[in-house]
């Protein structure tokens, strides 16, 4: 059962809602959900509280049962705060302050086979982005950083390193996107993503046969891609791009102790894209 009530008013704007679920096997479960926005002037501002849960898979159950354990739900809890402020016309900043709290996580384990339930984890942290848009196209940058302290209990999940880290995540990530216009059909959309140092489970083992993190260095991806509208007939469109144009060779880092190196991640990519729009 589900249900959702909305609030106005000149303090703020309010939404509420919640929903009850009854599972066969893991009983009753009551999670809410809460907003309020406000707009001043120039400034806009944002609150939000929800809980969420997810029942274990039946892959989760059965793997579990083959060893002897018992898997139960894991809840989510979610604070976000967010503040933004319009600069100029087109112009607008936005922070978001966040925590997010898991209990009981559900965790693969890899030997035997199976899942279980750990104490906690979670993160807090913060995001930043400037976007910036007008009659030629638009542009975002963007910085993202994260911490771990105090909220990840999952062993598997630790980088002995760092405790403020969460392995396979870099904690600083800058991103900029754009699509720019260079003439009525032809635009152009760069892309750039930067991940800051980070750590990885990789084998081999350390000397007393486990798995460790070892540390993953920055890397930068650039993107590029640009496409030509109504060429030679209306609605038909090309593009070309690249995918990863500096070939930085990143691979996709373990988040957990696996028992297996990170994969490598694909190459330099050309892409070419043809399509034709029909009118309806």
């Amino acid at each position: 059962m589900f249900g959702q009530g909305i609030y106005t008013s000149e303090i703020a704007n309010i939404t509420a809602g919640a929903r009850l679920e009854n599972h066969s096997t893991f009983g009753t479960v009551f999670v809410p959900r809460l907003g309020a926005t406000k707009v001043m002037d120039r400034w806009h501002f944002k609150f939000l509280f929800s809980r969420a849960f997810r029942c274990p898979s039946v892959g989760n159950i059965n793997d579990a049962a083959s060893s002897g354990s018992q898997v139960v739900p894991e809840f989510t809890q979610v604070f976000e705060l967010e503040s933004g402020f319009r600069i100029a016309k087109n112009h607008n900043i936005v922070l978001n302050l966040y925590s997010i709290y898991v209990d009981k996580p559900i965790v693969f384990i890899p030997t035997p086979q199976s899942y279980g339930n750990f104490d906690s984890t979670g993160t807090k942290g913060f995001e930043l982005q400037y976007k910036i848009n007008g009659n030629w196209g638009y542009a975002s940058l963007g910085y993202s950083y994260y911490n771990a302290s105090g909220l990840n209990q999952v062993r598997r999940y630790i980088v002995s390193q760092d405790g403020s880290q969460l392995s396979a995540f870099a904690p600083h990530v800058i991103s900029a996107n754009s699509s720019i216009k260079i003439t009525k059909k032809l635009q152009i959309n760069p892309q750039a993503i930067w991940h800051a140092a980070s750590y990885t489970y990789s084998v081999p083992l350390n000397s007393n046969g486990d798995l460790t993190t070892n540390p993953v260095d920055p890397f930068l991806l650039l993107n590029l891609y640009l496409s030509y509208n109504d060429l030679w007939i209306k609605n038909l469109s090309v593009g070309l791009g690249v995918f990863d144009l500096l070939d930085s060779s990143f691979s996709f880092s373990t988040a957990y102790d696996l028992q297996r190196n990170p994969m490598p991640g694909p190459p330099r990519q050309w892409i070419m894209r043809v399509g034709y729009q029909v009118p309806l």
